[in-house]
């Protein structure tokens, strides 16, 4: 889980392949969007903050890069 404080936006990723962004406005928190593209668990999420990239790594053996306003990865490492 991570907090992305210039974008508001927390983001978490779970053992069920998915990476889920929640808008935190106000204290409150909504669930924003979902992230598919692993096909097992997600082990570990970073921010780049200069690119806006979120960079996310499972237990497939993928790191895929994503631009959190695109509903697909941008890049598969």
């Amino acid at each position: 889980m991570i907090n992305i404080d210039d974008l508001n936006v927390l983001v978490t990723g779970s053992n069920d392949t998915q990476i889920r962004l929640y808008e935190c406005k106000g204290g409150l928190s909504a669930k924003h969007k979902e992230l598919k593209g692993h096909i097992k668990g997600i082990k570990c999420l970073a921010y780049i903050e200069e690119y806006k990239y979120l960079v996310s790594c499972s237990f497939d053996f993928d790191v895929l890069v994503w631009n959190i306003y695109l509903d697909h990865p941008v890049s598969k490492l």
